[in-house]
């Protein structure tokens, strides 16, 4: 499930995905940074996470591509253990600001199987806006891909 909503100067992108793992390794892999690690950004981009799960803890996002650098920076804003993790910040491309962004993830765990809901709005943009707003909800379902195949790898290792 997908949505793409604009209103104003804000964008706001939502995806809901279930995947066949249990809540606890759904959270684990999403908030520990060497896993988070292996399966965030673009296919072809390394990257490399750093925060402080608490509220007002920072948190960084370095993401390097073959011909593009990318930083998200920001801070904690919730943390509720295997239920919602909410973060804010601004986000660069080749160390300029592009937008300001804030990431809503909420997990629920259903017959044995977690729905990751992802509510990412944009806003204050630098640049296009179109741009962002067409690679937004791709974006989003490729990352949602990349953690669907690590966690698996990780419930069905060979």
């Amino acid at each position: 499930m997908s949505n793409l909503e604009t209103a104003g100067d804000v964008v706001e992108v939502v995806k809901t995905r279930t995947f066949d793992a249990p809540l606890s390794l759904v959270w684990r892999v999403w908030t520990e940074v060497e896993h988070r690690n292996q399966w965030w950004g673009r296919p072809g981009f390394t990257t490399l996470c750093e925060h402080d799960l608490r509220p007002g803890g920072k948190m960084s996002i370095h993401m390097q591509g073959p011909d593009t650098t990318v930083l998200i920076s920001g801070t904690v804003e919730e943390v509720i253990a295997n239920e919602r993790l909410v973060t804010a910040g601004v986000l660069e491309i080749d160390g300029v600001a592009a937008f300001n962004t804030r990431l809503d993830v909420a997990f629920a765990e259903h017959d044995g199987m977690t729905n990751v809901t992802v509510r990412h709005t944009y806003w204050n943009f630098a640049g296009d806006r179109n741009d962002m707003i067409d690679g937004a909800s791709v974006g989003w379902t490729l990352q949602l891909d990349r953690l669907e195949a690590y966690l698996r790898a990780k419930c069905n290792p060979t």
